[in-house]
């Protein structure tokens, strides 16, 4: 899975052949990550259309995301969650 965060604010995996969705958003305040997510049902059904991260950029160069706040399991399981473990490498 690749991350995609743009220029723009927006964000999108390559997984799903998308690089932005439509109402995938994101900003960074200092080192936390704060993901809006409404372009598909699961979140907003559960309320949850915003989750928070913290970013740390580890010693090797690559990225360590850890959950903050995140109602939303589908995110935090599917898209986002997998990363509480594993490191991502930057891309150039």
């Amino acid at each position: 899975m690749v991350l995609h965060f743009n220029e723009d604010g927006t964000w999108g995996r390559e997984f799903t052949g998308d690089h932005a969705h439509a109402g995938s958003e994101f900003r960074f305040e200092g080192t936390r990550l704060i993901l809006k997510d409404v372009s598909g049902p699961a979140c907003l059904l559960l309320g949850a259309e915003t989750g928070i991260y913290e970013v740390e950029l580890l010693e090797n160069g690559n990225l360590k995301f850890t959950v903050i706040e995140d109602d939303c399991l589908v995110r935090v399981s599917y898209h986002v969650g997998r990363v509480i473990e594993v490191e991502f490498e930057p891309v150039p």
